[in-house]
């Protein structure tokens, strides 16, 4: 999960923040029904997508710091210019010339200001490619696309990222994928595909056969932990080059033998199609060309299984409507843009399903206003944002928020945990959304989601539940 929140935090540095904000639209985050969410001010994907500047760069090469200072010779104009409507185009423009500087002077930045630089560039590499492939997409999973974007942009700013370990997670790629949420994409796909991607499609087929089994991509055939070895020997291959930038060309001609001691005991032939299907996944998982539509798939996933049916259909186009501005290509999805279901979809995928009691909980549903329609029909991001961080009572005992089923079970979520995933949300809204407007803000206070601070025996020892939140009921 660390990546993952670690893509957060660094997706809400680069963030562009506006300064032509609507009067209208920020009365619409407290109250959304001045919004029109079906035709909300979002953007294209070719207008969203990380790219090049389109306007070219500002001369940065004098600037002291190319991370925040503007050109000296900047007019005031120029300057509300740049940090406003064109400020994600800048942004694009500062991380050029930090990589420049870089390669002059190697060390001249941290660590963590050249890992951003390189995310902004490389996500902006084959933008229409990209674009092209976020429609596509849409088109067969039914996601909006400006959804996609936001969260790709959340989980990688659009870079081709390597394999990171993540908590054993082993995520990888423009989608931040595991081995088990490619898999489930690589399942399904044509044989010819499947022959492209190395997929074991007879090995697969027949294992499914002999164990009268739906899919092989789940436990305890597959774990996201069966590519740890392989990412080991890819750190090895590095020579220099930073983790994140690991590629397939370090994971490549990997023997069964290498990896096949750090898999869990099994017999001989299921070790076979472990070290093939996740062999598979190393040297496709950072291409976007098969990570955009498996984390499509992924939220197809979530959306069908995981979200409330009553969600689903609501918030859609009556036939012969659709989302109106001109775009590259129609627009695919019969789906609002920023549709709360798929939303929820893209929230569980980085918090788990637990999150959907935890709305229900929040709100105060009962199990037949839960299943209502009528009770999500303004439901939007802006409601989702609040429900995710203010659901769940504070125990000042164990530090968690607190919250039950409709059968009274008590579950719990740590305040750090609800406080990224809202976030996250409202981010995904954010980098949707066209430049002068704001259709969401996150919830928490200036001290950001911090985690508390525990001793080794595992006492309390300093919470960093905003005092606000500890005092909340819990429920609206």
């Amino acid at each position: 999960m660390f990546q993952k929140i670690l893509g957060i935090l660094l997706s809400f540095l680069c963030l562009p923040v506006y300064s032509l904000a609507s009067t209208d639209y920020m009365d619409g985050i407290e109250n959304t029904a001045v919004i029109d969410w079906a035709q909300p001010p979002v953007g294209c994907v070719e207008e969203i997508i990380q790219q090049k500047s389109p306007f070219g760069c500002p001369d940065l090469s004098r600037v002291k710091d190319p991370t925040k200072d503007f050109p000296a010779d900047f007019t005031p104009e120029e300057t509300a210019l740049w940090s406003g409507p064109r400020a994600k185009a800048l942004g694009h423009c500062r991380s050029e010339e930090v990589l420049r500087r870089e390669e002059l002077r190697p060390g001249s930045f941290s660590e963590i200001t050249l890992e951003r630089a390189w995310m902004r560039v490389e996500g902006a590499r084959d933008s229409d490619l990209k674009g092209e492939a976020i429609y596509l997409a849409s088109e067969e999973y039914g996601v909006p696309p400006q959804i996609i974007v936001g969260a790709l942009m959340q989980e990688s700013l659009m870079a081709d990222l390597g394999i990171s370990e993540d908590g054993s997670n082993f995520s990888c790629g423009i989608a931040q994928l595991n081995v088990l949420e490619w898999c489930n994409w690589a399942e399904r796909q044509a044989p010819a595909t499947q022959t492209e991607l190395g997929w074991p499609t007879e090995d697969a087929l027949k294992w499914r056969q002999t164990h009268s089994a739906r899919t092989v991509c789940s436990s305890p055939l597959l774990q996201t932990t069966l590519a740890r070895p392989f990412y080991k020997i890819g750190l090895t291959r590095l020579n220099g080059t930073p983790p994140y930038r690991m590629g397939p060309e370090h994971l490549a001609d990997i023997r069964l033998e290498e990896v096949v001691p750090g898999f869990p005991a099994a017999t001989p032939s299921e070790q076979q199609l472990r070290f093939k299907i996740v062999r598979a996944f190393t040297q496709n998982c950072s291409r976007f060309a098969s990570a955009i539509p498996a984390k499509a798939n992924q939220l197809k996933i979530l959306f069908d299984n995981e979200v409330p049916p009553a969600m689903r259909g609501i918030q859609s186009y009556a036939p012969g409507q659709t989302y109106e501005r001109a775009c590259r290509r129609p627009f695919p999805s019969r789906a609002y843009p920023l549709h709360a279901g798929w939303l929820l979809a893209d929230a569980i995928y980085n918090a788990g399903s637990r999150i959907v009691t935890n709305v229900g909980w929040y709100l105060r549903l009962t199990p037949q206003s839960f299943a209502s329609a009528g009770t999500w029909n303004a439901f939007y991001g802006p409601e989702l944002i609040s429900s995710l961080y203010w659901a769940g009572k504070y125990n000042r005992n164990t530090d968690n928020l607190e919250f039950q089923d409709f059968s009274g079970r008590t579950d719990k979520v740590t305040f750090f945990k609800s406080c990224i995933v809202q976030r996250h949300v409202a981010r995904v809204i954010q980098y949707a959304t066209l430049p002068g407007f704001e259709l969401a803000r996150s919830a928490e206070d200036k001290n950001g989601c911090r985690k508390s601070e525990f001793h080794p025996d595992g006492t309390l020892k300093k919470s960093h539940v905003p005092l606000e939140r500890q005092k909340s009921s819990g429920r609206k």
